[in-house]
């Protein structure tokens, strides 16, 4: 089977999006199907991209048997509304040097699309319509229902309009999935999905993520005691997490030394939470780079 895979996220990012599609690419062509990807280059959560790949253009690499066709695009230092979607919109763009190619190339089996970005699927759609090829859009998370939520878009048509135009993409999918019951229940109650909305969740590597003991945690590495009870984060750091909370709960817990937040990861809110700990001299509260793969499990059996 001949698959293409659309996202702005993918391998070797380490959270979020990019893991899963990465190791699903992986997987798909390790089955024996041709894989070919178009997606950019590698940047998240850090936001920065990654310096393996930094300064190139346009260009195909190999990843366990997919081709993987990387684009260029704009990454903002500051991530806010505006520039997101100028940077979402700047991935449309550079990779239609590859899309157009595959509209007159030999026809694919299935085309998959990640979501978000939402609008990324509006080239997909059309291409499936021209050539008649079943569109799969899988959405890792309801951009538009998330920014309209925090508060981060309050432009009414202008939300109006990004909903109307998910409302077409989503109607003309072959197959929608998502990752929760909670997200199949708001994808279905949008009424604008051909058949049922499919669950389809993330999935983890039992084998390398276990409980460990705290013997073989990450504590002496990070610099804490046995007997300090530690609350930990790791993942992402941006707006939509709403870590705020994590430091107004640190404030709670200023006169109790032994209690420790450890707060592990990068992206684009990672700033804000610095300059609200230093605001708030908070001595209980401390950030550490994301983890290897290999050490998740480690790092997971740190916290109390």
């Amino acid at each position: 089977m001949k698959i293409l895979i659309y996202g702005i996220n993918y391998s070797p990012e380490l959270t979020g999006i990019g893991k899963y599609t990465g190791e699903m690419g992986s997987w798909l062509a390790q089955e024996g199907q041709q894989v070919d990807v178009i997606t950019t280059l590698p940047y998240y959560p850090e936001w920065a991209v990654h310096p393996s790949h930094k300064g190139k253009w346009w260009f195909t690499e190999q990843i366990d048997g997919a081709n993987v066709h990387r684009c260029p695009f704009y990454v903002p230092e500051t991530v806010t509304s505006a520039k997101r979607i100028l940077h979402e919109f700047s991935f449309m763009l550079s990779s239609l040097f590859f899309w157009l190619p595959v509209f007159f190339g030999k026809r694919y089996d299935v085309v998959i699309c990640l979501s978000p970005p939402f609008h990324l699927g509006l080239i997909p759609v059309f291409y499936s319509k021209l050539r008649r090829v079943p569109l799969w859009c899988h959405i890792q998370d309801l951009q538009i229902d998330m920014a309209k939520d925090l508060g981060m878009i309050q432009n009414k048509r202008f939300l109006d309009l990004m909903f109307r135009v998910e409302a077409y993409i989503l109607k003309n999918c072959t197959v929608v999935s998502t990752i929760s019951e909670g997200m199949v229940q708001k994808v279905t109650q949008k009424k604008v999905v051909q058949g049922d909305c499919v669950l389809f969740p993330n999935w983890v590597d039992g084998e390398q993520i276990k409980p460990l003991p705290k013997s073989q945690s990450l504590r002496t590495e990070l610099g804490l005691a046995e007997s300090d009870r530690v609350l930990l984060y790791s993942g992402s750091l941006g707006e939509k997490q709403g870590l705020d909370l994590i430091i107004e709960a640190a404030r709670s817990f200023v006169t109790q030394p032994d209690v420790k937040f450890l707060i592990v990861g990068s992206g684009g809110g990672k700033a804000k939470l610095e300059a609200l700990v230093a605001h708030y001299g908070l001595a209980n509260v401390s950030f550490h780079p994301l983890q290897p793969y290999e050490k998740l499990a480690a790092l997971l059996a740190t916290a109390d």
